[in-house]
């Protein structure tokens, strides 16, 4: 195999980890030194494997993943307060949350939920 193929998949089993650790601690703040540290690399390499390879920007993942977590837990469990579900999937308030969704899903939480 060639050099540059086996630092592909180097490069892309360290994200992998990157990753994982994003979906197991998506409820708390995730910084950019954290997770570069856990792929080895420094804050500006990691920023630019990262984007490479994921086609997203680390803020831009973790943002994608919250909402689409808050999405699934909004339509698995009605019992769960808008509120709550802010909180486990790692937003610092209702608000931020509200306006996410409605940036991703195009309606706003309460009509999700009626719709589903």
């Amino acid at each position: 195999m060639e050099t540059k193929e086996l630092n592909r998949q180097e490069y892309q089993l360290r994200i992998n980890k990157v990753t994982d650790y994003i979906h197991n601690n998506i409820d708390q703040p995730l910084s950019l030194q954290k997770m570069a540290g856990i792929a080895c690399f420094s804050p500006f390499h990691f920023h630019r494997v990262f984007t490479f390879l994921t086609g997203e920007t680390p803020t831009d993942y973790i943002k994608r993943t919250r909402i689409e977590k808050a999405a699934l837990l909004l339509k698995q469990d009605k019992e769960l307060s808008a509120t709550e579900v802010a909180r486990l999937c790692g937003f610092s308030s209702l608000s931020l949350l509200s306006r996410n969704f409605r940036q991703y899903f195009n309606v706003t939480i309460r009509e999700f939920r009626s719709h589903t």
